[in-house]
């Protein structure tokens, strides 16, 4: 499985997915941690072009700072679920949903391989919208 080129993608029209991904992507660096975008934007990166409808992302919270990123996190978007702060402490993610109904699942990350991911991570800029970190 190879890297796909830009000119792979080239043909991207404006897309509300990508559009998304460039505007979380940029919402996120204005956090005081790491993140990058997983899923189908990253696989659509790194591996072969293909559809998807939601978005995933990673940041690196630690131990211990699930709440206080969870209320950051559902002050950008409205969340998917009611009560959003307990689930997001037990199961280390946030539902998310933005205006136009695209789903967005941030994982609160704190193990070696997303410390690892982090470091790997890097800017991408898609054709016809803006960089997104992946």
């Amino acid at each position: 499985m190879g890297r796909v080129e830009s000119s792979s993608v080239s043909d991207l029209s404006r897309n509300n997915i990508l559009a998304f991904a460039a505007w979380l992507s940029k919402e996120l660096s204005g956090l005081p941690m790491p993140h990058c975008v997983i899923g189908g934007i990253a696989y659509l990166r790194w591996g072969e072009p293909r559809q998807t409808a939601d978005e995933d992302a990673d940041i690196l919270a630690g131990l211990g700072d699930e709440e206080r990123l969870a209320r950051t996190l559902t002050t950008m978007l409205p969340s998917r679920i009611d009560d959003p702060l307990p689930f997001a402490i037990q199961n280390r993610i946030v539902l998310l949903r933005n205006e136009d109904g695209v789903e967005f699942d941030v994982s609160l990350g704190a193990l070696p391989f997303e410390h690892r991911m982090m470091e790997r991570a890097s800017d991408w800029t898609v054709p016809d919208h803006e960089t997104v970190r992946t």
